[in-house]
């Protein structure tokens, strides 16, 4: 038996969120990620524009309904989680909470 030396792979460069632990490959993924991440105290929703409201307007003028957007409300709620006491350092994940949070339970 004889013995190979193999070199070793270079690293891959992985790009991570600022605000939470998300990592990606592409730098370019990454920043679209930050603008819409429910960590970012400046997010950009992509649904309401930030104004924390969906209004929908009937084509004759009038508003039909004016609901709270729910991502809104989903970041408002990870960032009082985090900026709380009971913050232990990790990302808040309501999966393992089992609370029923968004719809799924622990």
């Amino acid at each position: 038996m004889r013995e190979i030396l193999v070199p070793p792979k270079p690293a891959k460069t992985r790009y991570g969120c600022d605000f939470c632990k998300k990592t990606v490959a592409r730098k370019e993924t990454m920043d679209r990620h930050e603008i819409i991440c429910y960590y970012n105290p400046n997010r950009v929703c992509p649904i309401c524009d930030g104004s924390g409201r969906l209004k929908e307007w009937h084509e004759e003028g009038f508003l039909l309904s004016d609901d709270e957007c729910y991502p809104c409300k989903v970041a408002k709620e990870q960032l009082e989680m985090r900026r709380s006491d009971d913050y232990n350092g990790s990302a808040y994940d309501a999966r393992n909470q089992g609370n029923g949070f968004a719809g799924i339970q622990g």
